[in-house]
């Protein structure tokens, strides 16, 4: 598993995303093979189902705290949509959909969400 360090929330939005994605990116890309094989014995396995909604919700905290500030400038709904979007951008499903359905190289994949990222914060501003 790589070293995954707290990322600095002073920084700006630019350098918080491009320090997010590339921390993601190196995590996603370690996990694949066994997050393949964890989503095939989810329907059948407690644990695995367990460890799996688990493992979501901290990747889930880890967004709304590393983008706390552009969340918190926002109403409770529009907060709400605004992080379901980052998770549903940052998650191994997307990064699947990168790397294996459309074949990127993990350079182009890292650039597509750190696109999708800016795009979506930049939204909201």
């Amino acid at each position: 598993m790589p070293t995954l360090e707290p990322i600095d929330v002073s920084l700006t939005v630019e350098e918080r995303i491009d320090a997010f994605v590339e921390q993601r990116a190196r995590l996603l890309e370690t996990v694949t093979p066994v997050r393949r094989a964890a989503l095939l014995l989810e329907p059948e396995s407690e644990v695995v189902s367990s460890w799996l909604q688990s493992t979501r919700r901290q990747k889930a905290r880890e967004l709304e705290r590393v983008f706390r500030a552009e969340l918190e400038q926002l109403g409770q709904s529009e907060r709400g949509v605004l992080l379901a979007a980052l998770v549903a951008a940052s998650a191994w499903t997307s990064w699947e959909a990168l790397r294996a359905h459309q074949r990127l190289s993990v350079d182009r994949s890292r650039a597509a969400m750190a696109l999708t990222l800016r795009a979506l914060l930049a939204g909201q501003r």
